[in-house]
């Protein structure tokens, strides 16, 4: 695990957050994220930035609550930064366990869910399996089913991926009503309208 260092610079304004939606982290900080990004935030989520994306979501505007930089990098995030106050700086000692970082807090911050803009394998998130996990890769947004059950309302026309794949890793839904899907294990799912 990473080793982590907090630094929160202060300023006499903050918003208050019951935690209830779910936090946002980004990772990847593509064009095509920005509009997804300006969606996640409508409810005022907690936005964590890794230092992956930071250069990026800071020229779109949006208030950062917390960065994940590498330690040596430390004194150039805290002058970045300085306009966002109020932030918290939270350290890694490099730059390939940030998410982890990320989500490290979220769980000790006991929050429930997450919406995550990253580029990597869905499998390396399900070791945070405790939070309700969304994670928007390549313009898709794939939630993990941990109790291996899933059943929602979806119109027609709607197709399901699912990851991992199997005999049924596509399946479109042909006439609108509560799909009902059932493995034995936790899975990915994607709604594609």
């Amino acid at each position: 695990m990473a080793q982590v260092t907090y630094f929160t610079c202060m300023s006499s304004h903050h918003i208050i957050r019951e935690d209830q939606e779910p936090a946002l982290v980004m990772d990847d900080a593509s064009a095509e994220n920005l509009e997804t990004a300006q969606q996640l935030l409508e409810w005022s989520p907690t936005v964590i930035v890794t230092e992956h994306a930071l250069d990026q979501v800071l020229t779109w505007g949006i208030k950062i609550d917390v960065a994940i930089v590498r330690q040596d990098n430390l004194e150039k995030w805290k002058l970045a930064l300085y306009d966002q106050a109020p932030v918290k700086i939270l350290t890694t000692t490099s730059g390939n366990d940030a998410a982890d970082t990320a989500l490290h807090f979220l769980v000790a911050s006991k929050q429930n869910s997450v919406n995550i803009l990253s580029g990597d394998n869905l499998e390396s998130f399900e070791k945070f399996a405790s939070l309700d996990l969304a994670v928007i890769r390549e313009g898709r947004r794939w939630v993990f089913i941990r109790s291996g059950h899933f059943e929602k309302w979806l119109p027609a026309g709607t197709t399901l991926l699912f990851y991992p794949p199997d005999a049924h890793s596509e399946r479109p839904v042909e006439n609108e009503g509560i799909v009902t899907v059932t493995r034995e294990n936790s899975f990915w799912v994607c709604e594609i309208n």
